[in-house]
């Protein structure tokens, strides 16, 4: 960790010597110190976005009390160190599904990261975690009952019950209370096993129906990808019950897009949600609502969210940008690219909601 901490920072910052980076780590050190993180604004700050100004004025005084020197108008160091606490975050089980979901939702708009290996462990782990939750070996444990009913029948012939007999009591009760707790064990393992068979099996249907469950219709070569994508994606974070959720997201949405008309062009955010008419955008973002203190997220819930207040695109765009510090507009990715963000942002929803 402090070895890519190292190498990251004097990437960026060239002119640094050795005081200034133990400095800086101390700092980080600090920091992850803390129970509790503003994961979506360390995020924003990782992906040089505009913080909220509590935030950022609590990130400062960390560094500014081990550095009086530390500048709080550098972005580019302020992104590194951000960037390097998201990476020491990522491996505590608090905050992992947080930070990885919250990365991968702003990792395909073209903003040039620092360091883009924050960006790749967020996938790794996400790919690492979704297949343990699917791959993990259900071991149930064999309670054996004989020497209970055993014990049963000799105490059953007893008159009377002496200081032997009490100490067996006491064995056999403890023997009872260890079996009914790997009987519970037991059926957790099972009740995990059966929600991730009962959700593979839903996708499955899903995937092989050819049909779009919230437009009631069937996917046919009729239908343009661009009208679809975006709500094929939030259908697909429906049938997500256990968390991360399924590693091949990218295979299963263009399956479903395959059934469409075909199209490789490039579209940018503002065209793939006005697509979408307004019952849908409704519906949506009564599942999906995205936050209210951290709409920059999830840009696209909340580019819906923004064109189904104000059904002009020439007015919602200015006002989403406005908040993200980027012209969406100007951003262009394929139909399946912008299907992928949008079940993460979904996913992200989700997991605050927990």
């Amino acid at each position: 960790m402090k070895q890519f901490f190292s190498e990251s920072y004097s990437t960026v910052c060239v002119d640094a010597n050795r005081e200034q980076l133990e400095m800086r780590w101390k700092g980080i050190e600090q920091y992850c110190g803390r129970k509790e993180f503003k994961i979506c604004e360390l995020v924003k700050m990782f992906y040089l976005l505009t913080v909220n100004d509590d935030f950022f004025q609590d990130f400062i005084s960390v560094f500014n009390e081990i550095d009086i020197s530390f500048s709080r108008n550098n972005k580019k160091e302020l992104s590194v160190l951000a960037g390097n606490i998201l990476v020491h975050l990522m491996e505590h089980a608090d905050f992992k599904l947080d930070i990885i979901f919250t990365i991968i939702c702003l990792s395909k708009y073209n903003i040039d990261v620092l360091i883009p290996q924050v960006i790749e462990k967020a996938y790794t782990i996400f790919g690492y975690l979704s297949a343990e939750t699917r791959e993990r070996e259900m071991a149930c444990k064999i309670i054996s009952t004989k020497s209970l009913k055993e014990y049963a029948l000799k105490l059953k012939d007893l008159a009377e019950m002496g200081t032997e007999e009490i100490t067996g009591l006491a064995t056999t009760i403890n023997t009872i209370a260890s079996s009914i707790s790997m009987l519970m064990q037991n059926q957790s393992e099972t009740k995990k096993a059966i929600e991730v068979y009962h959700e593979d099996s839903n996708i499955l249907a899903w995937l092989f129906g050819n049909w779009s469950n919230d437009l009631g219709i069937a996917l046919t070569k009729k239908i343009a990808q661009k009208d679809v994508a975006l709500i094929l994606a939030k259908e697909l974070a429906d049938l997500v019950s256990v968390m991360p959720g399924p590693y091949p997201i990218v295979s299963f949405l263009n399956k479903m897009l395959d059934l469409c008309k075909s199209d490789t062009k490039n579209y940018s955010l503002v065209e793939m949600v006005d697509a979408i008419d307004g019952d849908m955008k409704q519906s949506i973002i009564e599942k999906y609502n995205c936050t209210s203190e951290t709409p920059e997220n999830t840009p696209i819930l909340f580019s819906i969210k923004s064109a189904r207040d104000v059904n002009k695109p020439e007015v919602w765009k200015h006002v989403v940008s406005s908040r993200m510090g980027f012209e969406i507009d100007s951003i262009q990715n394929s139909i399946l690219d912008w299907a992928f963000l949008m079940y993460f942002e979904c996913m992200l929803i989700k997991r605050l909601e927990m």
